[in-house]
C-alpha cells in the first residue's frame, strides 16, 4: 500500500509495473490522473460501490 507518495515515487512505481514480464493483475486506487491514464480498466467508485467501469479512452470520461 502506498499513501501520499510524491510524484517521482508514483512515476517510478508505474514504470516498474509496466516492466513486469508476466501477466499480472494489479489494482491501484488513485486520484492521480497520471496513474489512472496508464490503467487498462478504470472503475469509478461512488459511496463505496463501483458506479462505472471502462477501458482506456472511455475510462477518462468515467473519472469526471
Amino acid at each position: 500500500m502506498t499513501m501520499r507518495i510524491d510524484r517521482d515515487a508514483a512515476r517510478q512505481l508505474m514504470a516498474n509495473l509496466r516492466r513486469v514480464d508476466i501477466p499480472l493483475a494489479t489494482r491501484i486506487i488513485s486520484h492521480d490522473m497520471d496513474v489512472i491514464r496508464d490503467a487498462d480498466i478504470v472503475d469509478r467508485l461512488q459511496e463505496g460501490r463501483i458506479a462505472g467501469s471502462g477501458r482506456s479512452a472511455v475510462a477518462a470520461a468515467l473519472i469526471r
